[in-house]
């Protein structure tokens, strides 16, 4: 088995950096709305 493949920074995972933000910015929206209650 190929153990590099395993290996792979979890960046790849959520895709390029474009995507990353938009889920910290929605996950932060989020926990902002909670926070407000």
């Amino acid at each position: 088995m190929d153990s590099s493949r395993s290996q792979q920074p979890a960046i790849l995972v959520f895709g390029d950096e474009a995507n990353i933000r938009r889920v910290l910015s929605s996950t932060l929206s989020i926990y902002a709305d909670t926070k407000k209650r």
